[in-house]
């Protein structure tokens, strides 16, 4: 964390993606409790408002917030602000991103995370059904239910089951250049046209 410069900081933040960016609202906090700093930016009067947060730890970095107005959705802004994340992040030997890929809100979350490489465990029966969600390996598995990957129901159920069984997961983009997040995240900007 303290590695970084206030401009390397920024840009992890998304200095540069969207028009204007540069010039609006920036605020860092350390969070001492997990040793990360804590940034947003906001851009906009309130009304419209673009938000992102992110803790950086030494090795990860957490994305807390990230919220565009219908106006500025599909146009490849969350992708481009992504795809530079990941970039940077990679200059600075952090080895993954992290988040909580939300089923509160339609077709964002977990509908969209794991199309960008965004991968982390279920629980998942035999006809795909899920019971619960969770991030961590020591969470014991219910009964006639086995653990896996979101990458790993998506091939062997299928997306569609994914849309209608999914959930909210804690998701991790490895950035290991030969991870299956990277392949992936890839493909999708190739196919969408970003790359």
């Amino acid at each position: 964390m303290s590695r970084l410069t206030l401009n390397e900081r920024q840009m992890i933040c998304g200095s540069g993606v969207i028009p204007g960016w540069d010039a609006v609202n920036y605020k860092e906090m350390v969070d001492e409790e997990n040793g990360a700093l804590y940034c947003i930016y906001q851009v906009g009067d309130g009304s419209d408002l673009v938000e992102v947060s992110r803790y950086i730890y030494s090795d990860t970095i957490k994305n807390n917030t990230f919220y565009l107005p219908s106006d500025l959705q599909g146009k490849g802004i969350g992708l481009r602000l992504l795809l530079q994340e990941v970039h940077l992040a990679k200059l600075y030997k952090m080895t993954r991103l992290s988040c909580f890929a939300s089923d509160s809100t339609p077709d964002v979350g977990y509908i969209v995370w794991p199309k960008m490489g965004f991968d982390g465990y279920v629980f998942v029966n035999e006809s795909g059904n899920m019971v619960s969600i969770c991030d961590s390996q020591y969470l014991p598995t219910p009964k006639n239910f086995v653990k896996m990957l979101v990458s790993e129901y998506i091939q062997l159920f299928g997306y569609q089951s994914w849309l209608t069984y999914g959930s909210g997961y804690n998701a991790i983009l490895a950035l290991h250049p030969d991870s299956y997040s990277m392949r992936t995240l890839y493909n999708y900007a190739q196919n969408k046209g970003v790359l």
